[in-house]
């Protein structure tokens, strides 16, 4: 006597299998450090941060087009440094626009280096002279102290004010 394999009333082939896996892998990774806005390479950041820091420069883009994107990496690539790492990752992701009006925030915690690479339609409201003091003032006491996040958090906050011209607010 033979058998019978049960039969289901569907069929699941290979390729809908791998279909489903990867619809599951895809939803319930979350943005693992990964938005328009926030490109966290070294995961250095929780996901709530992740969150908190998106929403800020999600709706500074939309009140002024300005597009300020923040990176971590571990290495630069083919650049040689952080500031050449920063160009070629800003044109490569369109930072800014036609316009070039945005700003490129990288840090990589593993070499110990940071840069704010500007964009020409920023420029004149964020100049070099701007860039380090936001970089000294708002974002190194707090690296130093280990607190990457209030560091990150601070300078791109201080940012999104020098550049919507409301330098006297307080953070």
């Amino acid at each position: 006597m033979k058998l019978k394999t049960p039969t289901l009333p569907y069929s699941i082939t290979p390729g809908k299998m791998i279909c489903l896996a990867l619809f599951f892998l895809l939803f319930s990774c979350g943005n693992n450090g990964f938005t328009d806005y926030i490109h966290d390479h070294e995961g250095i950041l929780s996901r709530d941060q992740v969150e908190n820091l998106d929403e800020e420069l999600a709706e500074h883009h939309r009140k002024t087009g300005n597009e300020l994107v923040f990176v971590t990496t571990t290495d630069f690539e083919k650049s040689e440094n952080i500031e050449d790492f920063a160009k070629m990752y800003g044109d490569r992701i369109g930072v800014g626009g036609s316009e070039k009006k945005g700003v490129v925030f990288v840090v990589s915690e593993s070499r110990n280096e940071m840069f704010i690479l500007t964009g020409k339609g920023v420029v004149h409201s964020l100049n070099d002279d701007k860039v380090r003091e936001i970089i000294h003032l708002n974002i190194m006491p707090h690296f130093k102290q280990g607190e990457y996040y209030n560091g990150i958090r601070y300078g791109i906050l201080r940012i999104i004010r020098v550049l919507e011209n409301r330098e006297t607010e307080f953070i």
